[in-house]
């Protein structure tokens, strides 16, 4: 990503806070962190929605295993795969900086995350495949939310190092 839309939610989330500090100024700190948590997500979206992210750090978040049918009611025409069958397993990868989806035949993923940084915060093989998809797509905000904040600190490369350490395939 480059880094003057870091610079751009950076300032925007800076803005935020402190017009929400001036407001409230006795409130707990679990209500602070959660208002804090929204203010960085909608900048985030307002800056990536209104660019097109090219270069961004390859880090690519599991999200589930389904078959193409069901991705294709989930996500419409956004789905581009030219070779499918209707009972054929994908395993879908979402860039955590440009929302570019990833649909990955099964019998290939192996291969794919080899070569790929991938993160898996949440894969059970204990729940049903539609559990695993609505819980990593919830928390792609919050992963997303969390390589922006350390970018804010640190270099692009070392915040994608730990993110990529912290949820390694294991």
């Amino acid at each position: 990503m480059k880094q003057e839309l870091i610079d751009e939610i950076k300032k925007g989330y800076e803005i935020s806070t402190n017009k929400i500090k001036e407001r409230r100024t006795n409130f707990l700190a679990q209500e602070s962190i959660n208002t804090y948590d929204k203010a960085l997500d909608k900048i985030i979206n307002k800056v990536l929605n209104n660019n097109k992210i090219n270069n961004t750090n390859g880090i690519l978040m599991y999200i589930s295993e389904l078959k193409y049918e069901i991705y294709k009611v989930l996500f419409g025409d956004e789905i581009d795969i030219l070779e499918y069958g209707n009972d054929t397993i994908y395993a879908l990868y979402i860039d955590i900086e440009s929302n570019e989806k990833y649909f990955v035949k099964k019998e290939e993923q192996k291969e794919f995350e080899e070569e790929h940084n991938i993160i898996v915060p949440y894969k059970n093989p204990n729940c049903n495949a539609g559990w695993n998809h609505y819980r990593n797509m919830q928390g792609l905000e919050v992963i997303r939310r969390e390589f922006i904040r350390e970018t804010f600190y640190n270099k692009q490369e070392k915040a994608a190092k730990h993110l990529i350490k912290k949820y390694q395939v294991k």
